[in-house]
This record gives C-alpha cells, sequence and structure tokens, in this order.
C-alpha cells in the first residue's frame, strides 16, 4: 500500500465522515416530525437489537449513566422506551423499545436513508456500485480497528467492557 495514497484517502473519509454526521445530526436535530435527536438515535437503535440495562447502554453508547437516566427519562415520556424489571435480576431494570420507539426508529431510519439518497444522488451507475463495494472493506477495517484498540465488536473499549463485566452487565 502506497502510504501517500492511504493517507489522502484517510484524509478525505475524515472530511466525509465528520460532514456527513454533522449533515444527519443536524436533520434530526431540526426536522419537525419529532425525530429523535443523534444520540436518542443511537440509544433506539441499540435498543432494537434487544433490550438492556441502564449501566450497558451507557458503556455500549459512550455517554455516562447519568445521561442515559436523562436521555432514558425523556423518551419513556415520549412513549419511546419503556422500564421493566430484569427477570435475569430483580433488582436491575431493563430498558426496552415500545411500539411507538419502533415507529420513530424506523421513521428516522427512512429519513435519514433518505438524505443519504440525495448525497448519492448525482454518483453513476459504476461509482455506485464501487461504493457498495467498499462498504464490506470499511466495515472490516472498523472491525480490525477495534480489535486493535482492544474493542469488542459494539464498540466498547476493553476496559469500559471489563468495568461492565464487574458490575455484572454481560
Amino acid at each position: 500500500m502506497d502510504d501517500a495514497v492511504a493517507d489522502e484517502a484517510a484524509t478525505d473519509l475524515l472530511g466525509v465522515a465528520l460532514r456527513l454526521g454533522w449533515l444527519l445530526a443536524g436533520e434530526l436535530h431540526a426536522s419537525k416530525g419529532g425525530h429523535p435527536t443523534l444520540r436518542q438515535f443511537r440509544v433506539l437503535h441499540r435498543l432494537a437489537q434487544r433490550p438492556h440495562r441502564a449501566g450497558e447502554l451507557a458503556t455500549s453508547t459512550q455517554v455516562t449513566a447519568a445521561s442515559i437516566t436523562q436521555l432514558a427519562d425523556v423518551m419513556q415520556r415520549q412513549g419511546w422506551v419503556q422500564r421493566s424489571a430484569d427477570p435475569g435480576d430483580g433488582r436491575a431494570t431493563l430498558l426496552s423499545l415500545t411500539p411507538a420507539g419502533e415507529k420513530i426508529l424506523l421513521e428516522a431510519e427512512i429519513h435519514l436513508h433518505a438524505l443519504l439518497r440525495e448525497v448519492v444522488g448525482n454518483l453513476g451507475a459504476e461509482e455506485l456500485s464501487a461504493l457498495s463495494a467498499l462498504a464490506p472493506e470499511l466495515h472490516a477495517g472498523i472491525d480490525l480497528l477495534r480489535v486493535s484498540l482492544n474493542r469488542g465488536p459494539d464498540g466498547i473499549p476493553g476496559r469500559y467492557r471489563l468495568q461492565a463485566r464487574q458490575a455484572g452487565h454481560r
């Protein structure tokens, strides 16, 4: 691999990633459709996979436990999440999506997908195919980086994963 070409590609990718993140976060924030914030979207997306304890969710979304509690309170008032007893530990509480949470998540995903379609709308068929072909390679590169940074597939750094295990999460 040519280091100069790799450096240029990394610089270009950083610029795209930052601009895309800002665009999507700003659009969610500014939308009039009651879409979640980007942080809420990340939490809803994680909860769509399965219910989580608040501490585990804080770790996997890389925010503080206090922030998750505040976020969960807001999303519970909005009817997007619910709290229930953890069947494995009656002292613990699980957060899970409600049908309204599933609906708002799907609406936000559709909205963001439409925005991304606009971003790539000026690309030709060959460029779109090349971009799609690169996606698995980029995912694989992210996974390799996570391993080298001692992070799991969920993005949690090893030290946080250890803390979560010690606290009884996962």
